[in-house]
């Protein structure tokens, strides 16, 4: 059957969701974006920043710094062995283990500036002008002492006038025996004020995109609670992994909301996140498109995540931060693989399967983003020194949003296609009540028409059995024999007529005015779940306008109940298409009239030559072990409305049974007219 045009759109609409989600994540790209910075190098042990404006410009510091290796040391105790000092990267973590830091900064006048950092690395105590600021975890001279965190920094400092400069002097100590990437202390983005409200507008906005993955986690859940589906539940965790993760490295949420969580345990939070993450994309796949992924290589890919949660979960911190770049290697070969494997077996273009391709894509240029992040201290540096870049976090957004987006389509699918069941149930189920009202009503026309003939038998037979024990058989004996013998004989009769077409007048006896068109539509409908379990198509050419018949719903009903169950037992595969158009009558009588001419065509084996003649006899049937009532019943009722049936059959090629049928005039039959 056609599906109709609000049907197909409703289908596509969700098509609309792409744009939506490119345009959110770019409003998120636009709220995270880079300021726009100048780069400033050290010279000679210091930065130089009196060219610069700080109501309008902004800084971020590059370059090496001064450092004493292997210490830790006070303000007071770095200038007294200043003699150590060297000038360039302590990249702590990689080159040494711990190290005090110093920052001499040359500023314009006296006046207040803004320092930040997108996160220090695990241990650091800062100085600002000799003034203990604050701690972010504990450096320490050995990993046992340390106690690793990170945060975000930011502080407005203000200079101090010494030898004819305003200078603002930043001591960092500094320890990293946790994790691979090395610490850079010098790494600040300097401002005025409005550099203190972009942080602001980059952690809200960081927290409102933590916010989202928790709603779809939540959301997707109640989902799956309320419908089911695997897919649901999967994706609702994987949005729970990426809360995590993103309240553990871009948000800092976990800092603040748990914290007694160590940095070791926000480290494995993160890192585990990964796989997990991954193999929950993977189920996802595996539930919408059934089969799409070789069960060996999906084997393969849960597998490898199950070892790297286990690693993450369990190894050394300084391993698995060297060991993290392989296993974004990995996902990237899996991510690419997905997405060649998309591309090639994408037949025909399918909404769930481009959405997720979208995602997918974004996906892989996320990952890419966070192997070099880890593979390059150069790209590092530069995305660390970009305030606002987070490409990660947006793009990973934009792959959760086509995500949801994929997921939602199937679900919703799945939901109307278990609506459509339902609804296919619930005609079944009609069909059935209908049936058995028939019974009912066919038990108590049988009954009744029965009890007489069986009343006048039983009571001849008894004055029959007083004649024979009183040996007075005479003529009356003999006539009371004949009596039930005729009383058995309309028994046999009345059997026959309701095993035989003819008794299906008894069923309805009201004729007027009905719509062939609805009448149609119902047994299709009814029948359509019978004919999709034969893989054959129905279809329904009935033009708009079609004037009502004259006749009963009932008898149409069967007719076309019929003729459809004929064409199906003789279809293996193919189309039944059920037709009707108006046509001027044949008769001269009725010259200038119109009436109704409705058709049942399948394209199944056909009828033999030799069959066609009989197939409207009783007890003639082409089909094993058939009856052969089907077409007589259809003749019967069709001869009773003064009109006729034929068939064109081609052995091969198909059949067609066409039927015509009274148009209704309410001028000549009136609104309701009783046949008796």
């Amino acid at each position: 059957m056609k599906q109709p045009l609000s049907k197909k759109l409703r289908a596509y609409l969700p098509l609309v969701t792409l744009p939506l989600i490119l345009l959110v994540c770019y409003g998120f790209w636009v709220n995270l974006s880079g300021l726009a910075y100048t780069r400033v190098g050290m010279q000679d042990g210091h930065w130089d920043l009196r060219a610069y404006d700080f109501n309008h410009d902004i800084v971020t510091l590059t370059g090496g710094a001064e450092f004493i290796p292997y210490a830790l040391l006070t303000p007071e105790e770095f200038i007294a062995r200043e003699d150590e000092v060297r000038i360039g990267f302590t990249d702590i973590g990689v080159n040494y283990p711990y190290a005090t830091s110093r920052l001499r900064l040359i500023m314009p006048g006296d006046g207040h500036y803004t320092f930040t950092r997108i996160s220090t690395h695990w241990n650091d105590r800062i100085f600002v002008n000799g003034m203990w600021l604050y701690d972010i975890g504990t450096p320490a001279a050995s990993r046992e002492n340390e106690v690793a965190r990170t945060a975000r920094i930011t502080f407005t400092a203000r200079p101090v006038y010494a030898d004819g400069y305003y200078v603002i002097e930043i001591l960092h100590q500094n320890s990293n025996a946790f994790h691979r990437i090395g610490g850079h202390p010098h790494l600040w983005i300097v401002g005025g004020y409005g550099i203190a409200n972009a942080v602001l507008r980059i952690d809200y906005t960081t927290n409102v995109m933590l916010g989202l993955y928790l709603a779809l986690s939540i959301i997707f859940l109640i989902v799956f609670l309320m419908l089911g589906g695997k897919h649901n539940l999967y994706f609702a965790l994987f949005c729970f992994m990426w809360v995590l993760r993103v309240g553990v490295t871009d948000s800092k949420v976990f800092t603040a909301l748990v914290p007694w969580l160590s940095g070791e345990m926000l480290l494995r939070l993160e890192y585990t996140a990964v796989p997990v993450a991954a193999a929950l994309v993977l189920a996802v796949i595996n539930e919408l498109f059934p089969g799409f992924l070789h069960r060996v290589c999906r084997l393969a890919i849960y597998a490898l995540s199950a070892a790297w949660v286990l690693i993450f979960l369990f190894g050394g911190t300084m391993f698995i931060s060297h060991a993290v770049a392989y296993c974004q290697i990995m996902y990237a070969a899996a991510i690419l693989y997905v997405i060649i494997l998309f591309a090639v077996k994408l037949r025909k273009f399918d909404l769930p399967q481009g959405v997720f391709t979208v995602g997918a894509a974004v996906f892989m240029l996320a990952t890419m983003y966070d192997f070099a992040f880890h593979m390059s201290s150069a790209f590092r540096d530069l995305v660390i020194n970009n305030i606002g870049s987070n490409m990660t976090q947006v793009a990973l957004l934009a792959f959760t949003f086509c995500q949801a987006a994929a997921v939602f389509i199937a679900t919703m699918r799945q939901v109307e296609a278990a609506k459509m069941e339902q609804q296919k149930l619930a005609i079944e189920k009609s069909a059935l009540e209908r049936v058995n009202h028939l019974k009912t009503e066919l038990m108590r026309t049988v009954s009744h028409e029965m009890r007489t003939p069986l009343a006048v038998m039983m009571g001849f037979a008894q004055l029959s059995a007083e004649d024979v024990r009183k040996k007075d058989m005479g003529e009356d004996t003999a006539a009371n024999l004949d009596t039930i013998a005729e009383e058995a004989r309309r028994l046999n009769i009345l059997l026959e007529e309701l095993s035989s077409p003819i008794y299906v007048q008894a069923f309805s006896k009201d004729r007027r005015g009905i719509s062939a068109v609805s009448v149609i539509c119902k047994v299709a409908g009814l029948y359509e779940v019978v004919l999709e379990r034969k893989n054959i198509a129905l279809r329904l050419e009935l033009p708009e306008g079609l004037p009502d018949i004259y006749g009963n719903e009932y008898e149409l009903t069967q007719i076309i109940f019929n003729l459809l169950r004929n064409a199906e037992k003789n279809t293996d595969s193919g189309t039944i298409t059920i037709s009707a158009q108006v046509v001027p009558q044949r008769n001269a009588a009725a010259a200038g009239e119109s009436e109704i001419t409705i058709a049942v065509t399948d394209t199944g084996a056909g009828i033999s030559p030799e069959l066609l003649p009989q197939v409207f006899e009783h007890g003639i049937s082409g089909e094993k072990g058939g009856m052969g009532f089907g077409l007589a019943i259809c003749r019967e009722i069709v001869q009773a409305h003064g009109k006729r049936i034929w068939i064109d059959s081609e052995l091969g090629k198909g059949t067609t049974v066409s039927f015509t049928m009274p148009i209704f005039d309410s001028n000549k039959q009136g609104g309701n007219a009783h046949v008796g």
